[in-house]
């Protein structure tokens, strides 16, 4: 599965494809779940100053729901 991350300008430089992430949220009660960074999109959004950062995420237990937050 795809979860695409805001990532504010100033961290781009950190972030590469192949590096490992984890992610939590609310709806996933506690658990992190591992990933790793696909693509790091190369246009910064004016408004926000941040760019998008497309991560590959395993949903063998379907944690993660299309749409959610």
């Amino acid at each position: 599965i795809w979860v695409y991350a805001e990532v504010y300008e100033m961290d781009l430089s950190s972030l590469q494809p192949g590096l490992g992430v984890k992610i939590s949220g609310g709806s996933l009660g506690g658990e992190v779940l591992g990933g790793k960074v696909a693509s790091v999109d190369r246009v910064i959004n004016p408004t926000t100053r941040t760019a998008k950062v497309r991560i590959q995420v395993p949903n063998a237990k379907a944690a993660l729901r299309p749409e959610a937050y």
